[in-house]
């Protein structure tokens, strides 16, 4: 196989670079937005989570439960999965776990845009990977 010097072959090099790097970027913005960070809410999944939550949560619940300083407190820097799998796992109390597991995302983002979150391109994704790396607003009070 015979090389030719770069230069010659640069066109080609660049055209390829490009279309990785356009290919690769919105899984690159994705992963760099949920490494760590606060989590964001999709306008879309947080309005099918208040009619979920008026459907749903409404009977025992109330919205300033969930934008009390002690619910942001409790839960500032703490991963949205912790939140999701509490109430997928034990609400509605008389029958846990009926609804799916979008449904309860979708509340959770309601419950995010009630604490003020930031808005987000795209919506959270259940997966429980990027649940453990988006966190609540705030920082965890010291021990």
């Amino acid at each position: 196989m015979k090389c030719l010097p770069l230069a010659a072959n640069l066109p080609r090099v660049l055209a390829i670079a490009a279309i990785l790097v356009a290919s690769a970027a919105p899984d690159l913005a994705a992963q760099t937005a949920d490494s760590g960070s606060d989590a964001r809410v999709h306008p879309a999944q947080a309005r099918r989570g208040v009619a979920l939550f008026q459907q749903h949560c409404h009977a025992c619940h109330t919205t300033t439960q969930f934008q009390s300083a002690a619910f942001a407190e409790a839960r500032a820097g703490r991963p949205v999965f912790e939140l999701f799998d509490e109430i997928r796992t034990s609400m509605p109390q008389n029958a846990p776990g009926q609804l799916s597991a979008q449904e309860y995302l979708d509340i959770v983002v309601y419950l995010l845009e009630l604490n003020g979150h930031a808005t987000a391109e795209e919506e959270l994704p259940v997966d429980e990977a990027v649940l453990q790396r988006v966190r609540f607003r705030g920082k965890r009070p010291s021990l």
